[in-house]
Order: structure tokens, then sequence, then C-alpha cells
């Protein structure tokens, strides 16, 4: 199918040209997906993640990365609890402030949440349908 010619080609412009940070990206999605298929053994499924793991840091660290990619590599951060790498995709740009925010949550640290919230709110950031839940936290 598609899905196999998509992914021979990103993977044959991988193998003539490593540096080829479309490709990656590409080839990166595909092993995303194929490890989120629910079809794969646990240790298949591990070795696809590892492999877009690699493949979205080498993008991440490109000049001509994407935010996509940002984004896929701070989901698999997320689902890893690997909080320190997920915050220092956060830490590269202002449009990651809710991620921030859902982090501090989801890691317990409701006390760096109160703080997230209130610079949200004083930058400007802090969407119309967070303000309930700033309201909730105490952020005035």
């Amino acid at each position: 199918g598609r899905v196999v010619v998509v992914s021979r080609k990103a993977f044959d412009d991988v193998k003539k040209d490593i540096y080829k940070v479309s490709a990656r990206f590409l080839l990166a999605k595909r092993y995303i997906s194929y490890a989120s298929s629910q079809l794969l053994d646990p240790e298949t499924e591990a070795s696809y993640e590892r492999e877009a793991l690699l493949h979205l840091q080498f993008v991440a660290r490109s000049p001509h990365g994407s935010e996509e990619a940002n984004w896929l590599l701070l989901e698999i951060y997320r689902n890893r609890e690997a909080w320190d790498e997920a915050f220092a995709i956060l830490g590269q740009s202002t449009r990651f402030e809710q991620s921030k925010a859902m982090m501090y949550y989801t890691m317990g640290q409701f006390d760096k949440l109160a703080s997230q919230l209130s610079n949200m709110k004083a930058t400007g950031s802090l969407e119309k349908e967070w303000v309930p839940i700033a309201d909730w936290w105490g952020v005035s």
C-alpha cells in the first residue's frame, strides 16, 4: 500500500543522504504509526519507538526542523515520563505554555502548576477556556 511506498521512499532517501531532514521526519512518523498500531509485540513496538525517537531528535536539532516534530518528540517524552527532556523541548518555545501546565499537573507539582498558570495569565497566553482552571487554582 501507500504507507509501505512512502516509508520505503523515506528510508531510501535517508540511506542516500543521512542529513535529509524531511525524510527522517517522515520515517519517524511511520515508526510512530507502526508502534501505536497495537499490532506489534512489546519488543518490536519499543524498537520502533526508539527508532522514531532517534529520527525526531535529529530533526529537532536541525535548523530545518519543524514544530510538528517537536510536538511528536514531546509526546514521546511525556509518555515515557522523561520530564527533563520534555521540559527542554518546552523551553524552546512560548507556544508550549499549556503543555507545561499539563505536565506539572501530571507530575503532581501543583505549586509549579499554579505558577505556570499565573505566568500564562500575566503574559496574556492564558486562553479563555483555561480561565476557569486558573481561577480554581487561585490564580488572580
